[in-house]
């Protein structure tokens, strides 16, 4: 891995994806801010209640050190060298190559990068950081059934519950696959290579190359290391959902604060229903970093209860909390890990 890990995190596809997400972003903002009412929004954005500022502050930091902590939980067990601090740098990275990659798909790579440079093996950071996506594929279907089932929102939008169902059918999908995985990890495997082989573009590129193997590989690494997390650690896993439950939570309850802070009197459980339907729609946008699809879906699923000229607000503020800062340090974070490792082989060299 330590000759190719330039290909895992490259710098080119790192520009055109800032670059994307700029411009994606800035057409999505302008579009909701020319539909509400661009002085007004200025107006609400100067007249935000202040002190709650130093308490979203808090949670966009707990957002990451709780990200990390999910990390940490599976990596220290495959690597118990890592620390925590490593791991909150691995999820910040993640933040931020999700943030530029088409339907978030880099954001494993920025943090199997990390840890790698931590010191982990590239198979084991692999196999950690799917363990972490994995408890995200349990909550999803559980939480969006729980809430949906049991919160009685003070609106009714059809819309909003056919969306919400389509995306839990589909992470419930990605759940089933997991099941089949441990249940039975060779009909899995002949699943894999027989949708791989429909697919020409992905069957030209693993004929003739080891790549598959080494997918199968690391696929091998994590059934060993699931199965044993399920026989001997399972507390492991449950912690593992638990924290995630805390990550998105945190999540939701930013964006009250930030619905508190505009001055607008909502429900809690009417934030967190819209919050977990905009969650489910964006998580698999084809854009980097949901870009343009979060901001104009998200100011129609919070115009349920957002007045229509502070909308524009709500969603520069949301997104800026929940993703740009993270962003923002994750960049700072991959930029500085990258620029020492350059420096690291030119030295060598």
């Amino acid at each position: 891995m330590g000759s190719n890990s330039s290909a895992i995190v490259s710098r080119s596809r790192i520009m055109k994806g800032i670059k994307l997400f700029v411009v994606l972003t800035l057409i999505g903002i302008v579009f909701i801010l020319y539909r509400s009412s661009f002085s007004k929004s200025l107006s609400h954005l100067l007249n935000f209640d202040l002190p709650l500022l130093a308490a979203i502050a808090g949670l966009v930091f707990l957002d990451w050190v709780a990200g990390g902590l999910r990390i940490y939980i599976f990596a220290a067990k495959v690597h118990p060298g890592i620390s925590l601090a490593a791991c909150v740098r691995a999820n910040v990275a993640n933040i931020f190559m999700g943030g530029v990659t088409p339907s978030q798909t880099g954001g494993g790579a920025g943090q199997i990068y990390i840890l790698f440079k931590e010191g982990m093996g590239g198979m084991d950071a692999t196999v950690a950081s799917f363990l972490g996506f994995i408890s995200t594929a349990i909550f999803f279907p559980i939480c969006g059934i729980l809430v949906i089932t049991l919160v009685q929102p003070d609106f009714q939008s059809v819309t909003l519950r056919h969306l919400s169902s389509y995306t839990i059918v589909l992470f419930s999908l990605i759940l089933g696959a997991v099941i089949l995985s441990l249940l039975s990890p060779t009909l899995f495997e002949r699943v894999v290579r027989g949708l791989l082989g429909i697919i020409p573009v992905v069957r030209k590129k693993f004929r003739g190359s080891s790549s598959f193997e080494k997918l199968m590989d690391t696929f091998r690494r994590y059934h060993e290391l699931m199965t044993y997390f399920l026989k001997e650690r399972p507390y492991y896993l449950i912690a593992g959902f638990l924290i995630t439950a805390i990550v998105f939570f945190n999540k939701f309850i930013i964006a009250f604060l930030v619905v508190r802070g505009l001055g607008i009197d909502a429900s809690f459980w009417n934030v967190i229903y819209l919050q977990l339907i905009i969650f489910l729609v964006i998580y698999f946008a084809p854009t980097p970093g949901a870009s343009g699809v979060s901001e104009v879906s998200t100011a129609f699923i919070m115009g349920q209860i957002i007045p229509k000229d502070q909308i524009g607000v709500f969603v520069i503020l949301w997104r800026f909390f929940v993703l740009f800062i993270g962003m923002i340090v994750g960049g700072y974070v991959l930029t500085r890990c990258m620029l020492r490792s350059g420096n690291g082989e030119e030295r060598h060299r």
